[in-house]
This record gives C-alpha cells, sequence and structure tokens, in this order.
C-alpha cells in the first residue's frame, strides 16, 4: 500500500514537473513570437517610410521633368516661330528682288569656286534665266574656268539637279560640282545671318 502511494507522489511530482516545462517553453515561444511581431511591426514601418520616401523622389523627379518641359517646349516654338517668318521674308524678298538681281546673287556664289575651279573645264546647268545671260554671268564669277557646255537643267534625271533657279557647275570629270541655287542661298542666310535677318525683318518682335 506505502509502495503504491508513494508511486502516485512520483507521478504527480513528473506531471508536475512537465507542466511546469511545459508553461515555460510556451512562455519562452510566445516571447520569440512578440519579437519576431515586433521586429516585423518595425520592418513594415521601415520599408513603409522608404517606399514614401522613393515615392516622393520620384514624385519630386517627374514634376521636375515636367516642369522643365514646358521652357523647352516654349524655346522650340519660338525657334520655329523665328525660322519660318525669317524663311517666309526671305522667300518673298527674294521674289521682290527680280530675275535678274537674283542672278547677281548666283554669280557672286559663283566667285566663291574660283579657286577650286581654277583651270578646270565644266559644264553649266541652268534655270530662270536665258543662257546668253548665264554664260556671261559665268565667264565674269570664273575667268580661270572655261564653259563650252552650257544646258537647261529641267528634264535632267539626276537628283543633284533638282533646283528651283540658278546654276550647277560641274568639272569634266564629274569630280565636282558646286551649287548657286536658290535654295543654296536660302540655306545660307539662314545659317550665317540668322539673328540679324530676324532682328531686321521682324522689326525687332522676337518672340519670348
Amino acid at each position: 500500500m506505502e509502495e503504491l502511494r508513494s508511486t502516485e507522489i512520483l507521478d504527480r511530482e513528473i506531471q508536475e514537473d512537465a507542466r511546469r516545462k511545459a508553461e515555460k517553453i510556451l512562455k519562452t515561444s510566445e516571447a520569440e513570437c512578440d519579437q519576431i511581431l515586433s521586429d516585423t511591426r518595425k520592418r513594415i514601418e521601415t520599408v513603409g517610410l522608404e517606399k514614401k520616401a522613393e515615392y516622393a523622389r520620384l514624385l519630386d523627379s517627374y514634376i521636375r521633368d515636367a516642369e522643365s518641359a514646358v521652357p523647352l517646349e516654349k524655346q522650340r516654338r519660338r525657334v520655329s516661330f523665328v525660322d519660318s517668318s525669317v524663311g517666309e521674308s526671305l522667300e518673298r524678298w527674294l521674289d521682290e528682288l527680280g530675275s535678274e538681281k537674283r542672278f547677281s546673287l548666283y554669280g557672286r556664289m559663283l566667285s566663291g569656286f574660283q579657286t577650286v575651279l581654277r583651270g578646270e573645264t565644266v559644264r553649266a546647268y541652268y534655270k530662270g534665266s536665258r543662257e546668253t545671260d548665264v554664260r556671261s554671268l559665268i565667264s565674269r564669277a570664273l575667268p580661270e574656268s572655261s564653259c563650252p557646255d552650257c544646258v537647261p537643267a529641267s528634264g535632267n534625271a539626276k537628283s543633284s539637279f533638282e533646283f528651283s533657279e540658278g546654276i550647277l557647275v560641274e568639272t569634266e570629270n564629274k569630280s565636282i560640282l558646286c551649287r548657286a541655287t536658290r535654295e543654296e542661298l536660302l540655306a545660307d542666310l539662314l545659317t550665317n545671318k540668322r539673328q540679324e535677318l530676324a532682328e531686321a525683318l521682324l522689326g525687332g518682335r522676337i518672340p519670348s
């Protein structure tokens, strides 16, 4: 009988010890869970702040880009307006000059090729004037070149001969082609005298 009670006491002690150990384990697990949850919340908060900062940075960048695009577009429109206005004014000015004065300008352009064409035999292609006048102009502009052929350029299949008015001069071996045309004159004026022309032709009224 005594032995039975001792066994029961031992069983209770074992159960009590097991309960205490279980409680300890559970408390430890709870503490670990609490720590994990706390760390998770902190991480979420940190990530949230990081994302918020990143989105704010992206928004600022977008706003800056949008704001910078406005003056760029304004500048582009301004340049386009000036170029268009100057180009139209130049076209009107050339029309008002008349053919004789325009060809006088083409002759001055040809004079700039004297060095490269010195001693060369050339063929001239022309539009907008008479052959006799073109020959006379070439003889003055290129006194050290020989030009036995002077022919109208209209109907010529070469794409390089596509021009509205003026003179093309090509060497006999076709290695050099010099252009003194309305298109070249306009391009030269726009390239080298754009600002002066804008102020003169637009009366200083260049939009800002």
